[in-house]
């Protein structure tokens, strides 16, 4: 398999087949790739997203759907989705159509081997419209763990032997600290986000206070503040 694209799927029946049909589209502009997979993974959805994704699974025959029988989040169900993965490239993306797959193309383009990850960035206007709640959140996560986290996000073009490194880590954290914590070497794409098609983050203070937690602490974030600061 060539090329896999990969998004936890989480109440999102509304805008799944708009989803598809962009990802087709766009892979298919990039005439090299012969086989392509989208591997969807719905995370115990509380709406109607495991029935249209079963009913979409009958109209394209390169979509691999799967169905968590609890809710375990984004991130975990990221990690699910990559060892379901079949490809020797792997595109990440979120499924409400923030990431717009007409950036597929320039991802793939500026592929340049396998030890190195494309990752988008946001321009500064696209990361200001997330709100001062979510900009201070990014701010502060940065400077407390020494890392620039500011305006990264999940969409990302990383190799199978990449892949294969995170899911081996024991615990999963925001896609972009885990790269992090692997030293991969970085290229960035810079985007604007489109409008969230479902609505409103599900994040809410306590959600990010556990997620700003969970990645401090698993990624070794206070061995490096302790170098630099009483060594």
């Amino acid at each position: 398999m060539e090329l896999s694209i990969v998004s936890p799927v989480y109440n999102a029946q509304n805008c799944l087949e708009q989803l598809i049909k962009k990802i087709k589209n766009n892979v298919g502009k990039l005439k090299i790739i012969k086989k392509f997979e989208i591997v969807l993974i719905d995370d115990f959805s509380n709406d109607n997203s495991w029935n249209e994704l079963r009913r979409l699974k009958k109209k394209f025959f390169f979509l691999k759907i799967y169905h968590q029988k609890k809710n375990i989040g984004q991130h975990q169900t990221l990690r699910n989705c990559l060892k379901k993965a079949r490809g020797d490239k792997i595109i990440i993306l979120d499924c409400d159509l923030q990431d717009n797959p007409n950036y597929i193309l320039k991802f793939y383009k500026s592929y340049p081997n396998e030890d190195v990850v494309i990752i988008g960035k946001l321009v500064w206007t696209s990361f200001i419209e997330k709100g001062l709640f979510s900009i201070f959140f990014w701010i502060f996560l940065s400077f407390i763990s020494l890392k620039n986290f500011i305006g990264f996000t999940n969409y990302s073009l990383i190799s199978r032997k990449i892949s294969k490194k995170i899911i081996k880590k024991k615990e999963i954290t925001f896609l972009y600290a885990d790269l992090l914590s692997l030293n991969c070497k970085f290229k960035y794409i810079y985007y604007k986000r489109e409008k969230r098609f479902k609505g409103e983050s599900s994040y809410n203070f306590y959600k990010l206070f556990n997620f700003a937690k969970k990645i401090i602490f698993y990624n070794n974030f206070f061995y490096f503040i302790l170098k630099k600061y009483f060594s």
